[in-house]
């Protein structure tokens, strides 16, 4: 594999290279990432990182971010991604710094940037600050997991009226058939979680759980509740 030269064959690259990592050919991804590093190409930061925190080695992810920020520091998605993975990494203050660095890039997609810096809060504990934030978060493309973010918190915060209403809109809502779903899967598992705590009809439990199966069929929280709600007496 020999680097891309010219300015079509790099994004050529650079989306074969998304391609791989969304697929799992995370090595192929690795190796057209160190092409485009060649080309001089920032995205080959991204790509790079991507595919090894998808691979479970985000402190690998966090060094190549790193540098990639070093190298050319007024790209805000090198910048965000570089959060994302700290704060995986609970490292909150280092991933706060990033979100401040992206926050001040050109062409910064703000929305998406405080939507994490509110799931920050909420990995901090601070849930009220956490709403807060997410209250400014206005972009249509994000209102799914904001919501589930919204929802989450408001769990944390034992606010289960609120969060039923919250949640059984967003799941009798038509979503977009293109809109990643993931997200309903949490929310119907803090639903279930709300009704459990209030006693609620068993039957109507184990009906949203089964439908967060649907939305994502390895949800740890959601297997657990399967489990809790079928071995537990009522």
């Amino acid at each position: 594999m020999t680097a891309p030269k010219t300015r079509q064959e790099v994004e050529s690259f650079a989306e074969e290279g998304f391609s791989c990592v969304k697929s799992g050919q995370y090595r192929k991804a690795l190796r057209i990432a160190k092409m485009l590093e060649k080309s001089r190409y920032s995205a080959c930061f991204e790509i790079a990182a991507l595919a090894y925190g998808d691979m479970g080695k985000k402190k690998k992810a966090v060094d190549v971010l790193r540098k990639g920020v070093e190298k050319v520091p007024d790209v805000w998605v090198n910048w965000e991604l570089l959060g994302n993975y700290l704060s995986d990494l609970q490292d909150y203050k280092a991933a706060e710094e990033a979100y401040s660095h992206a926050l001040e890039c050109p062409g910064v997609w703000t929305d998406s940037v405080l939507l994490n810096v509110g799931v920050v809060e909420g990995r901090k504990g601070n849930y009220e600050r956490s709403l807060e934030i997410l209250d400014r978060v206005r972009d249509v493309k994000l209102r799914l997991p904001v919501l589930a973010m919204r929802i989450a918190a408001l769990e944390d915060l034992e606010r289960y009226d609120e969060l039923i209403a919250c949640a059984l809109d967003a799941l009798v809502e038509q979503w977009p058939n293109d809109e990643d779903l993931e997200p309903l899967a949490r929310i119907s598992a803090s639903l279930a979680k709300a009704w459990l705590e209030q006693e609620h009809n068993r039957d109507a439990v184990r009906a949203v759980l089964e439908r967060a199966r649907q939305y994502d069929p390895e949800n740890r929280r959601v297997l657990d509740l399967i489990e809790i709600t079928n071995t537990r007496p009522g």
